[in-house]
């Protein structure tokens, strides 16, 4: 039991972190920031880096379309 509680919250920890290194790369990709020094800076695999920015550019042309759904980061995970 103690055992699985620890697991839990090991994965738990780690997908929070894993979320918080998605946030800082998705704003340094807001600000324009070379995809090297973000995935460098985030320790994010160029691949995942790639991804969030094809993204973020398919959220802003759909966010033109009135039945916009935002899709969260950690669909990524």
């Amino acid at each position: 039991m103690v055992s699985n509680l620890s697991e839990t919250l090991k994965k738990a920890y780690d997908d929070a972190v894993i979320a918080g290194k998605i946030e800082v790369a998705q704003n340094m990709l807001a600000k324009d920031m070379d995809e090297k020094l973000i995935s460098e800076v985030s320790g994010l695999p160029m691949e995942q880096i790639n991804t969030l920015k094809k993204n973020i550019k398919a959220t802003l042309r759909k966010q033109k379309n009135p039945n916009f759904v935002m899709v969260r980061a950690f669909n990524l995970l």
